[in-house]
C-alpha cells in the first residue's frame, strides 16, 4: 500500500511539472482536478467492493487501470507534442547526459 501511494504522489509531482512547463497555472488547475475528481466519485463505489474482494487483488486491479489510463491519456499526447521532444529520448538515441555534454 505504501508504494501505491508512493507512486501517486510521484505521479502527481511529474504531472504537474509536465503542465506547468507545457502549459501555465490554469491550465494545472484543471488537470489536478481531472487527477482528483474520480477518487471523489468512486470512493463510494470501491468501498462496496473492498468490502466484498481482496484488497490486494482490487489495488493491483486500480494501479494497472490507473497506470494504463494516464500512459494513454497523458503519456501519448507528450510524445507528440513538439515542444517535448528536447527532453523525450529519441528512439535510437543512446547517449546519456554526462556524455552529451
Amino acid at each position: 500500500m505504501m508504494i501505491s501511494r508512493a507512486g501517486d504522489a510521484f505521479t502527481l509531482v511529474a504531472l504537474s511539472w509536465v503542465v506547468l512547463g507545457i502549459a501555465g497555472p490554469a491550465q494545472l488547475g484543471v488537470v489536478l482536478m481531472c487527477f482528483g475528481l474520480p477518487r471523489i466519485v468512486s470512493g463510494p463505489v470501491a468501498g462496496r467492493l473492498l468490502d466484498g474482494t481482496r484488497p490486494r487483488l482490487l489495488l493491483a486491479a486500480d494501479n494497472a487501470a490507473r497506470g494504463l489510463l494516464i500512459a494513454t491519456t497523458v503519456g501519448a499526447p507528450l510524445a507528440l507534442l513538439p515542444s517535448c521532444s528536447a527532453w523525450l529520448p529519441s528512439p535510437g538515441d543512446r547517449t546519456t547526459s554526462s556524455s552529451a555534454r
